[in-house]
């Protein structure tokens, strides 16, 4: 029995990990690679906006990132991934560029 509550701890640990890891936050990122950029406090209406059309719960303009984050993103949301960065042009992907229509 004692082996048994052994196994099923650490899964059951690594199951909540995963199922909260869902629901974090995120970087969008556009087809190309970059993050949805934004201007810090300037543009945080527009990211909420553009998280909250997209799936999440909420979304603001990082500081540090120069890049919308989004709050609870739904699990179809492509995220940034620092090891995977394809990105060459911030310009073309501020947060207004994907309002307009």
């Amino acid at each position: 029995m004692k082996y048994l509550i052994l196994v099923i701890l650490p899964i059951t640990m690594l199951l909540t990990d995963v199922i909260s890891y869902r629901l974090e936050e995120g970087y969008p990122v556009a087809e190309n690679g970059c993050r949805i950029s934004c201007i810090p406090n300037d543009q945080e209406k527009e990211c909420k906006e553009y998280c909250t059309k997209n799936g999440a719960t909420n979304g603001f303009c990082d500081d540090d990132a120069c890049a919308c984050l989004c709050d609870e993103i739904p699990d179809d949301m492509t995220v940034w991934l620092p090891r995977k960065v394809t990105c060459e042009s911030w310009n073309q992907n501020l947060v207004t560029e994907f309002l307009k229509d």
